[in-house]
């Protein structure tokens, strides 16, 4: 196991007292210069927060301006600490970056859109594409009997009525009972299919709006 540096064991404690949770020097992988893959050791990763930390105790140090530029071309979240200036002074430092590498994220993460094709378009419109009033509910077989009843009621009472010119009573009374009769059942059997399926409806789009509005 390697040995920390007296530089290496302050930044230790320091980050302890503050509670991060931290790794010693970790193994990341590196395209180098040449775009070779390397492996680099930093100092020490921020397990929680996967930020790294490379701790400077001398003020020229080339090696460290040449890591750094390749953690930069991979992108590697990475905190350079000066431990050689005063102590108050890299300490907020540190802290100070980390919650700049932590904010970028956040405001990173908070601008991605769910799904571009819904970038940018009014909530109505959403609610039209989306269904979350959904009216492609199948209506029941007996629904539509009961439609199909009320409309033969409706025909069967037309007859009554254009017969009552003919002066043939007989057939308009039957007419009119049985197209009473029939024009009945076809309102009951709608209506009661038509209620159910309306609470169904109703059911399931309040269900798919409260999930909207979760979103």
């Amino acid at each position: 196991m390697v040995e920390m540096t007296g530089e290496e064991r302050k930044v230790a404690k320091f980050l302890t007292e503050k509670g991060f949770k931290w790794e010693f020097q970790p193994s990341v992988s590196v395209q180098d210069d040449g775009n070779r893959t390397r492996l680099f050791n930093p100092d020490f990763l921020l397990t929680d927060l996967n930020i790294y930390i490379e701790v400077c105790g001398a003020e020229r140090n080339e090696h460290y301006e040449r890591t750094r530029e390749i953690y930069e071309k991979n992108k590697v979240p990475i905190i350079y600490v000066e431990t050689y200036k005063d102590e108050v002074t890299w300490k907020n430092y540190l802290i100070l970056k980390i919650k700049e590498i932590h904010e970028k994220r956040q405001s990173a993460v908070s601008t991605i859109i769910p799904h571009q094709s819904f970038a940018n378009k009014p909530v109505i419109q959403e609610f039209r594409e989306k269904k979350y009033f959904n009216f492609n509910l199948p209506v029941s077989k007996q629904s539509q009997v009961g439609v199909m009843l009320i409309i033969v009621g409706l025909c069967l009472l037309l007859l009554a009525v254009l017969t009552l010119f003919f002066n043939v009573l007989i057939i308009t009374a039957i007419l009119l009972i049985v197209g009473f009769i029939v024009f009945y059942f076809g309102i009951y059997i709608a209506w009661y299919r038509f209620s159910r399926w309306f609470r169904n409806w109703y059911k399931i789009s309040k269900e798919n709006f409260h999930n909207w509005l979760k979103k």
